[in-house]
């Protein structure tokens, strides 16, 4: 039955993250059980590292080659002890595929240096493969194809047994049901003497994780034959990037581009890097004055991020977005530039330096029709804001149409047409998309829409955090009854009339002993009425635009999101709602109350007019905001 849990252990680990996952969501649902949380996600994920650290899914490494370390007992003879697959394990990095024996689980038979007359060819241990009968030793390894595979061993008799005495080094798939591929073997020629034995192997199979060991070929039944000492398996380091893309702002001193190897460097090997790609310039927007870098002896893995002496420059030039890629364009010494970790080779990283130079601070997402905007197989809404999330689309008949001409777009400006039959998009879960500060959440969120159908109830959402009906979701609503209200939040009092573009943003603080909230339409405030209490905020969801999950699709021309994971000042909010009045032809307040029009720098561009304060609009160009509406 142990080996049956061993054999499966990659289903145990698949089980571990979806309770751990189910668990993050469920207790998320009730956002106060924060600490909780936190408590049981650091019980799993150690419980989770303790596995890792017996079966790492990218291992390449092989432990313990002289059968050294992990005995719980000392012995002068022989012993049969517990491999790894057993509860208690007694001998490190070596698993066993033999049946239980005297009540050891997976056992393997370590003799002493001296028994009967045997010393071991390294250290004081070694190993007989045959226990009550012919056994394999093997570890779990990574492997990528094309690969080069160097093995050796050592192998003597057993002397008590004249028989043909043969070792095979083979491949098996991950579970151990089948033997894929045979490496090498060698037949022992004395009972009085170690054989060195080597050879190479150039891996065919597919990329991925297999069981790499040593299996007694003859004799073919009984309990006796097969020592084996001080083997060793040598496959390169692998070294690639740790993601193929960031969106970084440029102020963000501290970051660096980050690599990784997997496994052990026996000799100095050095990677080196180029820039092959992007309009950002050296000197300018960043500086990258070494670009080799040296890998010293030691072991590597997958989780041990290096970073790249790239720097960021903080400008003040209003230059827009900026583009950078690196690449891995060499390795010497023992490394090899592959893929490392099972999710395809990452050679090159592309980075867009986000300028924030602006006149209020940039937002976590920021998604506008004018700008980013891919249509094709999978349709894509480029985050412009500091977070790398894209808002995507892959089904075809669940995309929005981009418009750039003609009556659907907003003032001249493009819009994404939502259906309300089909049409969403969604993001990738974001676990920080909100912020925290003095133990408060908070955001500050705007959102530019035009409603297309009135027959809609209160359930087809503009844009959405969080999962259908799990309580503390957040998500803007269009409603036919209600007019346009924020789930649990408040709800702006009166309907929005079909064709009607409404500007709607709110402020919200929330802690478990407050909850306040700021909600406007067009930059006023005064036409909010209370909708029960502030919900908490869901993170760690995804960003939905346009619907559900499948269901509750909203008709609606969307032109620009923006969310902020800050509580902004009255003045900058004020910048942005002006931002957004002039580019999409709004006017700020109504016709009883006046709104002042604020330029990025803080320059009033049309006052709290009194005489003068409705059906205002303007033409005109702000950096700061990057509004160039003419």
């Amino acid at each position: 039955m142990k080996r049956k849990l061993r054999l499966t252990f990659p289903i145990q680990i698949s089980l571990l993250i979806i309770f751990f996952f189910n668990g993050f969501v469920s207790i998320y649902a009730q956002i106060f059980n924060k600490a909780r949380i936190i408590i049981l996600k650091g019980l799993i994920l150690f419980v989770l590292a303790l596995f890792v650290q017996r079966v790492d899914g990218q291992n390449r490494v092989i432990l313990n080659t002289s059968f050294e370390t992990g005995f719980l007992q000392n012995f002068s003879q022989y012993k049969i002890l517990a491999s790894q697959g057993s509860s208690t394990p007694e001998v490190d990095g070596w698993y066993s595929n033999h049946p239980v024996f005297n009540g050891i689980q997976t056992p393997i038979e370590v003799w002493r240096s001296g028994f009967n007359g045997v010393n071991a060819q390294d250290g004081n241990y070694f190993v007989e493969l045959n226990v009550l009968q012919p056994t394999r030793l093997y570890q779990i390894i990574y492997l990528v194809n094309g690969e080069t595979i160097q093995w050796s061993l050592h192998h003597r008799k057993t002397p008590s047994l004249s028989a043909t005495q043969q070792v095979e080094v083979n491949l098996y798939d991950q579970t151990g049901t089948s033997k894929l591929y045979v490496i090498g073997s060698h037949t022992a020629t004395s009972s009085s003497s170690w054989d060195a034995a080597s050879g190479s192997y150039v891996f065919t199979g597919p990329t991925g994780i297999y069981q790499l060991g040593f299996e007694s070929a003859q004799p073919s039944s009984g309990d006796i034959g097969n020592l084996l000492d001080n083997i060793s398996i040598e496959i390169k380091p692998l070294v690639e990037f740790i993601e193929s893309s960031n969106r970084i702002v440029e102020s963000n001193g501290s970051y660096r581009p980050n690599f990784q190897v997997n496994g052990k460097v026996n000799n100095v090997s050095s990677i080196t890097f180029s820039v092959v790609g992007g309009n950002a310039v050296e000197g300018v927007d960043y500086t990258f004055p070494n670009k080799t870098i040296t890998i010293n002896p030691g072991i590597y893995s997958k989780s041990n991020a290096i970073p790249i002496g790239l720097t960021l420059i903080n400008n003040s030039a209003d230059t827009g977005e900026r583009t950078l890629t690196l690449r891995i364009s060499s390795v010497t010494g023992e490394l090899a530039n592959l893929d490392s970790d099972g999710n395809g080779y990452k050679g090159d990283l592309t980075i867009t330096i986000v300028d924030d130079d602006l006149g209020f601070s940039l937002p976590n997402l920021w998604f506008k029709a004018n700008q980013g905007v891919t249509p094709g197989a999978t349709f894509t809404w480029a985050n412009q804001g500091i977070l790398a999330f894209d808002a995507t689309q892959a089904s075809a008949s669940s995309q929005p149409t981009l418009v750039t001409s003609g009556a659907n777009q907003i003032n001249f400006n493009p819009s994404l047409s939502f259906d309300g039959t089909s049409d969403w998009l969604e993001t990738a879960t974001i676990s920080d998309v909100i912020g925290t500060s003095g133990g408060s959440e908070q955001s500050t969120q705007f959102a530019v829409y035009r409603r297309t159908n009135t027959s809609q109830d209160n359930n087809n959402p503009v844009y959405q955090f969080g999962n259908a009906d799990v309580q503390g979701e957040t998500r803007i609503m269009l409603g036919n009854a209600n007019g346009m209200y924020h789930q649990r939040m408040q709800r702006y009092k009166g309907t929005l009339s079909a064709g009607e573009v409404a500007l709607i943003d709110m402020t919200a603080v929330s802690s478990a002993s407050s909850q306040t909230l700021s909600y406007q339409k067009n930059g006023d405030g005064s036409a909010v009425s209370s909708f029960g209490s502030y919900g908490n905020e869901q993170i760690n969801r995804s960003f939905k635009i346009g619907g559900r999950t499948n269901k509750d699709f909203a008709a609606v021309d969307i032109a620009e999101i923006l969310v902020f994971p800050t509580t902004l000042s009255s003045a900058d909010r004020n910048k942005i709602q002006s931002y957004l009045a002039l580019k999409y032809g709004i006017s700020l307040g109504d016709n009883t109350s006046a709104v002042a029009y604020t330029s990025s720098n803080g320059t009033t561009l049309w006052p709290a007019n009194a005489t003068y304060k409705y059906d205002i609009f303007g033409i005109g160009k702000d950096d700061g905001s990057r509004l160039n509406q003419t």
